[in-house]
C-alpha cells in the first residue's frame, strides 16, 4: 500500500484507486459495477452478499483521488490512458454514492450530517472536471456515442441522487423536529387525544390549526382536512427485486423510451439500494413529440409502484388556483387538487403528474401565475409550508412525487427549468406498433372494467395502423373496437 500512496502522492490517480482496493481486500470487500444495469457501484462482502458497510479509510481513499482531478483536468490528463480514465471515474462514484453507515465518522472527528453535506459541496468544483473527463475520454478512447451517453446519464443520475441524500437528510431533521414538537404539545395537552405525535414512517401534513368560518357548507369542507392535522403514512420502496422487474415491465410496454425507463429507474433503484424506505424521487421533466406516450408513461410508473397519482394538465392555465386552491367566498371555492389527492389517498408521497408544462400561461393578471406556484411546490424547503389559500393553512406537500410533461423548452422559464430533471422521450418507431396497440387496448379494458384479454384487435387491423402516433392510433383502435362489422373504420379515410 505504500507504493500505491507513492505513486497517488506523485499525482497518478491509478495509484489512489489500488489505495482504496488494498482497503478493500484487507476488509474481503470488492465492488461490483455494471453500467449496462445499473449506474451505481455495489459493495460485495466475502459471501457474495450486498452490503452497506464501507470503512471512512476507503471513502477517503477514494476522496483522495477525487481532490487530485482538477488539477489533472488542468494539466489535460497527462500520460492518460484507459486504465487512468476508468480509475478517474471509479474514484468519483464510488466517493459519491459509497458512503460509510451512521456514527463511522466519528473516529475521524467527522458528523454524519457532515460527510452528507461534503459529497453535496464536492459536485460544484468536481462536476466541471468529471465532465471534462467524460469529453476527453471518448475522444481518446474513441468510445461511441452509445457508452458516451451512458455515462453522461450515469452522471446526471449520481448528481440528482446525492442532492437527494441532501434532501433525505433534512427529512430526518424535519421528522426529529416533528417528534420534538409533537412531545412538546403532548406534555402541554395531557390528557387530551387533540395530538397525535407522528411515527418515523409518519407525516403531518398541516401542523397548526385550520381557521373556522360562519358559512354551514364550508365548514363541513374543513371538517374533512382536519385528518390532514393527524400523521399519514409514506408509500414504501418496493423491494430491489420488485424494482427490476417493474423497469422490465416498462420496458417492455415503452421500447421506444428505453433511455427514459433507465434514467427514471436508476434513481429509485439506488435509494433502494442505500438503505431508502420511503418512495421518492427527484422532480423529473420528460420532453418529447407529442403523442409519444409520455403522460401514459407517468400514469403506468404510478401504477406498477401503487401508488395514486393525480392528472394536472397545465396547458393554457391562466391562474394558479388549481395549485394553490380558491379563496374562500367564491362559488367554486376549494383548496388545492394537490392537498385534495394526499386527503383522498391518505398518503403524503402520491404522484402529481403536470401535463404540458410548457404550456402554462406566464400570465399573472387573473389571479397569480401557476409557474410561480409550481416553483414553490419543486423547492423541497418552500413546499414545506405551501400555503394553500382555501385552507388558510400551511401544507407539508415536499414529499409529493413530480413527473412533468414538454414537447419544447423555450417557454418554460429558466428558474423552473432548474427545479426538474430533463428526460428525452422519443416518439414510437413503425416497429413498435403493435406492443403499443397492445398497451392501448389493455388500458381500455381497465378503464371499462373487462378482463384481460376481452378486447382485441386483428393483425389485419394492426397493419393499417402502422405509421400513425399513438394518439391517431388510439383514436383508431377506439373506432375498430366499435366498428360492428369490422371494416376500415371511416377516421383512417
Amino acid at each position: 500500500c505504500t507504493w500505491f500512496e507513492l505513486a497517488r502522492n506523485y499525482g497518478s490517480i491509478i495509484g489512489a484507486w489500488e489505495c482504496a482496493n488494498y482497503l478493500l481486500e484487507r476488509g474481503s470487500l470488492r465492488i461490483s459495477f455494471a453500467l449496462d444495469d445499473d449506474p451505481f457501484p455495489r459493495l460485495i462482502n466475502d459471501d457474495g452478499k450486498t452490503c452497506n458497510d464501507i470503512s471512512p479509510g476507503i471513502a477517503d481513499a477514494w476522496h483522495k483521488g477525487v481532490r487530485m482531478l482538477p488539477l489533472q483536468v488542468k494539466e489535460s490528463f497527462p500520460g492518460w490512458g484507459s486504465k487512468a480514465y476508468e480509475c478517474a471515474l471509479a474514484c468519483i462514484i464510488n466517493y459519491l454514492t459509497l458512503i460509510p453507515k451512521k456514527g463511522s465518522y466519528k473516529r475521524l472527528g467527522w458528523t454524519d450530517s457532515s460527510a452528507i453535506e461534503d459529497r453535496k459541496n464536492a459536485l460544484k468544483w468536481l462536476v466541471p472536471a468529471w465532465s471534462q473527463i467524460i469529453e476527453n475520454m471518448s475522444k481518446s478512447l474513441g468510445l461511441g456515442l452509445e457508452h458516451h451517453r451512458s455515462l453522461v446519464e450515469q452522471q446526471a443520475v449520481v448528481c440528482a441522487w446525492v442532492e437527494a441524500l441532501k434532501e433525505e437528510s433534512l427529512n430526518v431533521g424535519e421528522q426529529e423536529s416533528d417528534a420534538s414538537t409533537s412531545s412538546k404539545r403532548s406534555a402541554d395537552n395531557k390528557g387530551t387525544d387533540q395530538e397525535q405525535p407522528a411515527g418515523p414512517d409518519q407525516l403531518i401534513v398541516i401542523r397548526d390549526e385550520i381557521p373556522t368560518t360562519s358559512d354551514r357548507d364550508d365548514r363541513m369542507l374543513l371538517k374533512q382536512y382536519e385528518m390532514l392535522q393527524k400523521p399519514l403514512p409514506f408509500r414504501t420502496l418496493p423491494t430491489l427485486e420488485a424494482l427490476f422487474m417493474i423497469r422490465d415491465k416498462l420496458k417492455n410496454e415503452f421500447p421506444w423510451a428505453d433511455e427514459a425507463v433507465n434514467t427514471v429507474m436508476s434513481e429509485l433503484i439506488a435509494r433502494r439500494r442505500h438503505g431508502v424506505l420511503r418512495l421518492g424521487m427527484a422532480p423529473v421533466l420528460l420532453a418529447g413529440s407529442p403523442g409519444t406516450g409520455k403522460t401514459r408513461f407517468a400514469q403506468r410508473l404510478s401504477e406498477l409502484l401503487e401508488t395514486p397519482n393525480l392528472v394536472i394538465n397545465l396547458a393554457g392555465m391562466h391562474d394558479n388556483k388549481v395549485l394553490k386552491g380558491v379563496t374562500r367566498g367564491w362559488a367554486s371555492n376549494r383548496p388545492s387538487r394537490i392537498v385534495e389527492l394526499i386527503l383522498q389517498s391518505k398518503l403524503v408521497n402520491p404522484f402529481v403528474i403536470l401535463d404540458e408544462i410548457d404550456k402554462t400561461s406566464t400570465d399573472s393578471t387573473r389571479g397569480g401565475s401557476a409557474q410561480d406556484a409550481l416553483l414553490d411546490l419543486l423547492e423541497p424547503g418552500n413546499a414545506q409550508r405551501y400555503q394553500d389559500v382555501y385552507l388558510m393553512a400551511e401544507c407539508n406537500l415536499s414529499h409529493c412525487l413530480y413527473i412533468s410533461t414538454c414537447n419544447s423548452f423555450e417557454t418554460i422559464s429558466e428558474p423552473l427549468r432548474t427545479r426538474l430533471r430533463p428526460v428525452y422521450f422519443p416518439g414510437p418507431r413503425p416497429e413498435h406498433t403493435p406492443r403499443l396497440i397492445d398497451g392501448i387496448v389493455r388500458d381500455f379494458e381497465k378503464f371499462w372494467g373487462l378482463p384481460s384479454g376481452a378486447l382485441t384487435i386483428s393483425r389485419e387491423q394492426q397493419e393499417k395502423l402502422i405509421g400513425l402516433s399513438a394518439r391517431e392510433i388510439k383514436a383508431a383502435v377506439l373506432e375498430m373496437l366499435g366498428s360492428i362489422d369490422e371494416q376500415e373504420a371511416s377516421w383512417l379515410h
